[in-house]
């Protein structure tokens, strides 16, 4: 069957706009392409995605990542949702290879291999050599049996993820204290992560399934991202 899938974006229409040709591709092929706009400024990515009339564009008065996928969940209609990111552009096969993955009925997430799109900056080197997205070449399953569900974030990024809508009247909803637009500045897909493994779901985390991701290119902006990281990381711990 046809996935939806959902990007959430804020104020970055400059790189949304790489991002939707090949989302295009995959609605030519049936699939359903949702954009959320989260409490934008201006009526750019409004305006960018009105070029694309398979894709649909939902406006989201409220700030926050949670608060994005969230609505990006209720709002789809397919039972797989798969999310990229407005800074990413996803591979031909990206869709097909996680979608495979959800023939076992105990896996909740599929996640895949993010590359960088770009290694022109001594920045966008220095994140992808110690934050890098790439969780290496092999398949893998987890489960309570192979990771602590504290470690969820070993399993991916919501970069390159697909949830199964059937697993969430027992997961819940991404938590929307969590997320870039929030004091917590990230966290809510590792949150997430942590309570389908909690509950005795599977996580697997597939290579084929390859999405390519443009790094932070000046410092600045950079230590913005990583300072954010490590709020977001602690904020759902506690």
């Amino acid at each position: 069957p046809s996935a939806s899938v959902v990007v959430c974006t804020r104020d970055r229409t400059d790189d949304l706009v790489h991002c939707l040709p090949g989302l295009q591709r995959l609605a030519q092929q049936g699939h359903e392409i949702i954009i959320i706009d989260s409490c934008p400024s201006d009526q750019r990515t409004a305006e960018l995605v009105a070029r694309y009339p398979l894709i649909r564009y939902i406006h989201e008065p409220r700030p926050g990542a949670g608060i994005a996928r969230n609505r990006g969940l209720l709002a789809a209609t397919r039972d797989i949702i798969a999310y990229t990111d407005d800074d990413a552009q996803v591979d031909p096969g990206w869709l097909d290879a996680l979608r495979r993955n959800f023939a076992d009925p105990l896996v909740a997430i599929a996640t895949g291999i993010t590359m960088p799109l770009e290694l022109e900056t001594e920045a966008q080197l220095w994140f992808e050599e110690t934050h890098g997205f790439a969780r290496g070449f092999v398949r893998r399953s987890f489960d309570l049996s192979s990771i602590n569900p504290l470690a969820a974030g070993l399993v991916g990024a919501s970069v390159n993820m697909a949830v199964r809508r059937t697993m969430l009247r027992d997961i819940g909803l991404f938590d929307e204290a969590l997320g870039p637009g929030t004091p917590a500045c990230s966290g809510e897909d590792h949150e997430f992560y942590y309570r389908t493994l909690a509950r005795g779901y599977r996580i697997v985390y597939d290579p084929a399934a390859l999405v390519w991701h443009r790094h932070r290119r000046e410092w600045d902006s950079l230590r913005r991202t990583i300072f954010g990281y490590g709020v977001g990381v602690f904020a759902w711990w506690m």
